[in-house]
């Protein structure tokens, strides 16, 4: 499915530099030295307000007084007191190479956004205490089976260069041809730099491998798909915006990247071309240093938060619909799937906390935020949320806003709510949609019951407890995406 705009404005938002650390305290390191050290490109790991901690990478250096002053890519630069200081980090991944952001038309690349994979140490503690207490006869194929590499089918590769106006050459083999990356799970066709490229087939490898552990943690069964999946990657919004003119995709200037299950495969483009975005940047070329610089540094963080959600989500479905969790149809209204589960369920990875980009089971403040202030703290009626759980049109109708983007936050709530106090019954539950054919229909009623077996009746009381729940969630402002668009 299309990934718009974010629902209150259902415009561009924006991530703070520095996300909350998740997961296991990094190691220590030794204490400052008395003189200025260049450390290298690193992660520091500091102490925000409120003893949070939290991370930043970056080119760093260790100052005099101890304070560590660590550069971003794209001029942003952060100091960071000494007593502020958890740990100092090396990062083994490629160093930027020093590009200044994007005038119009232009194309710098992923170096802010892309990280190194995640790591499986990293997948593992993060996902150490997911584990649900389901049905140990469902087994699916072997996680070793999920993890080796898929086949590559050369037709479809050749029908994508096609489509993206390039040309093969023949008698060269796939791993030769240009504008081609291949990885164990995933084959791009790219307009981008090859470094760009790269960066982004490394983070969806991240995505494939954190979604088969969320799979196996919770013993749900899986396909193994019969190919790598699929992915575009434009250098350009233009090209990205052409593109889809010619194939029947989405076209609306909000769509950030998309996945198409018709055709089963992804599409993205490097952000910094967008042209709201592309114009920020070119008029700050226009004003103060000061004002050019905040200007540069907005956009730049707005980049590295949609580069991040829109990937991690769209991708998520990708996978989702090819190892089986859901059927490839299961976006339209009459599945036997509700939607609210399906993007709920890709939600769980769409904002991340750390670094390394992993997001699962980690509140989602900006979509509570949505809900909080478009919807209020108590959404819905009993009678409107159990519409909202068995009939996809309540979705597709935006609960009767008229826009399908207002469902979005509520999909999260719900599952989010699952996830944290019936781990059980959400495996359960996805264990039991598992597998469903392309043409299996149901009707509310069997949808009704289908749910209320897993987690009991839906009535005032069921309700109350998940507004009390939500109730409890505290939400930090500081973590909330910023508009920077205004729209």
């Amino acid at each position: 499915m299309k990934r718009p705009l974010s629902i209150l404005a259902l415009a561009a938002i924006a991530m703070l530099a520095a996300g909350a650390l998740s997961g296991a305290e990094p190691p220590k390191k030794p204490a400052a030295q008395d003189k200025a050290e260049a450390k290298g490109r690193c992660r520091v790991f500091y102490y925000a307000p409120g003893k949070e901690i939290r991370s930043v990478e970056g080119e760093v250096t260790q100052l005099p007084d101890g304070s560590l002053e660590v550069k971003k890519t794209g001029g942003i630069i952060v100091i960071i007191p000494k007593d502020a200081i958890k740990a100092t980090v090396p990062l083994d991944d490629e160093k930027p190479d020093g590009r200044k952001p994007a005038s119009p038309g232009e194309s710098p690349g992923f170096e802010s956004t892309l990280r190194r994979p995640i790591s499986d140490a990293e997948i593992e503690e993060l996902l150490k205490d997911i584990v649900a207490k389901v049905d140990e006869s469902v087994v699916g194929v072997k996680l070793e089976d999920l993890e080796a590499p898929l086949a590559l089918d050369v037709g479809a590769v050749k029908d994508m260069f096609a489509k993206a106006g390039l040309t093969w050459k023949e008698g060269v083999p796939p791993e030769k041809q240009e504008n081609l990356l291949i990885k164990p799970h995933f084959v791009m066709i790219y307009t981008s730099p090859v470094k760009a490229a790269r960066q982004l087939g490394a983070r969806l490898e991240s995505v494939w491998t954190w979604n088969v552990r969320f799979l196996r943690m919770l013993r749900i069964p899986a396909r193994q798909p019969s190919s790598k999946l699929e992915i575009f990657y434009f250098g350009t919004h233009s090209e990205f915006q052409s593109y889809s003119m010619r194939t029947g995709g989405p076209v609306d200037m909000g769509v950030l990247g998309y996945y198409r299950s018709d055709i089963n495969r992804s599409h993205f483009f490097e952000m910094e071309t967008w042209p709201p975005a592309a114009q920020r940047l070119e008029a700050a070329k226009h004003a103060a240093a000061d004002q050019a610089a905040q200007e540069r540094n907005k956009v730049a963080r707005w980049v590295e938060f949609q580069n991040l959600e829109v990937i991690q989500h769209e991708t998520g479905h990708h996978i989702h619909f090819n190892v089986g969790l859901f059927p490839r149809n299961a976006h339209e209204r009459e599945s036997s799937v509700p939607t609210w589960l399906i993007e709920g369920t890709t939600m769980m990875f769409e904002f991340p906390p750390t670094q390394a980009g992993a997001s699962l089971g980690v509140l989602n403040h900006g979509r509570l935020d949505q809900v909080r202030k478009f919807w209020g703290p108590h959404p819905l009626s009993t009678a409107e949320w159990k519409l909202f759980l068995i009939d996809n049109n309540v979705w597709y109708s935006g609960v009767g806003k008229g826009n399908v983007g207002a469902s979005y936050p509520l999909g999260w709530a719900m599952v989010y709510y699952l996830w944290k106090e019936h781990r059980d019954g959400y495996g359960k539950y996805l264990q039991t949609v598992f597998g469903r054919e392309e043409d299996f229909r149901m009707t509310n009623t069997e949808r009704e019951k289908e749910f209320e077996d897993i987690f009991g009746v839906v009535n005032d009381e069921w309700v109350n407890k998940f507004y009390k729940f939500l109730d409890s969630l505290q939400l930090k402002p500081s973590l909330v995406p910023e508009d920077i668009f205004g729209r």
